[in-house]
C-alpha cells in the first residue's frame, strides 16, 4: 500500500497543481459577472434616528476574515477576540457578516456551483483538523486575494466588496449624514481587502481607519485614502512577510508606490505585536499564550485594537 502511495503521489501533486491552476484563471469571472450585471454602488435609503438613539462616542467596526473562512461563520478564537474588542470599547458596533472573498458576500456553502465541495472540506477540516482540508478553502480565498490587488480586476472586485460593507453598515445603523468613525480590521488576506474597500469607503463623510492584523497586502491606493492604517506585526509571523517581498509596490525601490508615499506621509504605523505568529497556537487571537507580563495574546490583540478605536 505505501509503495502505490509513494508511486502516485506525483500525480497526485500533479492534479492538485492542475485544480489549482484552474481555480486562478476562473478567480477573477465572479467579480467580472458581478460587474456586468450591476455597474453603480447604489446607496439604500438611510432610515431617521432620533438624536437619543445615537450614542456619543458611536463607531462602527467591521471585521473582514482571514483566507482561512469559508463565510458560514467565524472562528471561535475570531468571536473571542470581538467579544473582548467590544468589552474595552462598548460603544463601537461590531460588524462580522461581510465575507471577504466574495463581491456578493456569498458564502462558500452559499449559491454556488462548488458549495457541495467546499461544504464537505469545511465539515472534514472541522472534524480532522487536517491541512489538506483547510487547504482548498485557502487556495480558493488566495486566490480572491490575488484578484483584488489585481490592477486589471481589482477596482472591480474592491468595489463589490465595498458596497457589501456599506449594506452591512446601514443594516447595522450607520447614518452617512453623521461623521461616525468606520474600522476595517482585516485578518491575513482580509487585510488587502480592506485596503481595497477603503478605496471606495473613503468617499463616505466619516473617517476610515484600516486595522491589519497580520496582514498580507499589495500597494493599493487605499494605503493613502484612508485616513491612517494600523498594522499589527507579530515578530514570529512569517506570513506577514510575503506581503513586503512578493508585491514590488511595496519594495524600498519604488519610492512613487502608494506604500511608500503613505509611510512618507505618516498615514501607516506599523505596531510590533510580540512574538505572536500568523495563524494557530501563539497567534494573534490565542488565549492560552501569553506576553511576558502575563497578558495572553488575544488580549494584547484586543487592548491594541481598542487603544486605536479610543484614540479617536
Amino acid at each position: 500500500m505505501m509503495d502505490w502511495l509513494l508511486s502516485n503521489l506525483g500525480y497526485a501533486f500533479t492534479l492538485m497543481a492542475v485544480i489549482v491552476a484552474a481555480i486562478a484563471i476562473v478567480a477573477p469571472f465572479e467579480s467580472l459577472k458581478w460587474w456586468s450585471a450591476d455597474m453603480e454602488l447604489t446607496l439604500p435609503d438611510v432610515p431617521e434616528r432620533k438624536a437619543g438613539e445615537i450614542p456619543k462616542d458611536e463607531c462602527f467596526v467591521v471585521y473582514l476574515t482571514g483566507i482561512g473562512g469559508s463565510g458560514d461563520s467565524l472562528a471561535r478564537r475570531e468571536f473571542g477576540f470581538l467579544e473582548r474588542l467590544k468589552e474595552r470599547a462598548p460603544d463601537a458596533v461590531i460588524i462580522h457578516d461581510v465575507f471577504p472573498f466574495s463581491v456578493t458576500n456569498n458564502p462558500l456553502t452559499g449559491d454556488r456551483p462548488l458549495a457541495w465541495f467546499f461544504g464537505a472540506m469545511h465539515r472534514a477540516r472541522l472534524k480532522a483538523k487536517s491541512i489538506f482540508f483547510e487547504f482548498w478553502i485557502g487556495a480558493r480565498n488566495v486566490c480572491q486575494v490575488a484578484v483584488c490587488s489585481d490592477p486589471r480586476y481589482g477596482p472591480i472586485y474592491n468595489l463589490g466588496i465595498a458596497k457589501e460593507v456599506y449594506r452591512a453598515l446601514l443594516s447595522h445603523g450607520y447614518d452617512p449624514r453623521r461623521a461616525s468613525p468606520v474600522y476595517l480590521i482585516g485578518y491575513s488576506g482580509g487585510g488587502q481587502v480592506a485596503l481595497g474597500a477603503a478605496c471606495y469607503l473613503t468617499r463616505l463623510r466619516s473617517p476610515v481607519t484600516v486595522i491589519t492584523v497580520g496582514g498580507v497586502f499589495s500597494s493599493i491606493p487605499g494605503l493613502l485614502l484612508a485616513d491612517h492604517v494600523h498594522c499589527l506585526v507579530g515578530s514570529k509571523d512569517r506570513t506577514v512577510k510575503l506581503g513586503p517581498l512578493m508585491f514590488p509596490g511595496r519594495w524600498p525601490l519604488a519610492p512613487r508606490s502608494a506604500w511608500n508615499k503613505a509611510r512618507r506621509r505618516g498615514k501607516v504605523s506599523i505596531v510590533d505585536m510580540g512574538p505572536m505568529i500568523h495563524s494557530g497556537r501563539g497567534d494573534y487571537f490565542t488565549r492560552s499564550v501569553t506576553l511576558e507580563d502575563g497578558t495572553t495574546y488575544a488580549d494584547h490583540t484586543a487592548d491594541v485594537v481598542a487603544g486605536i478605536i479610543k484614540a479617536k
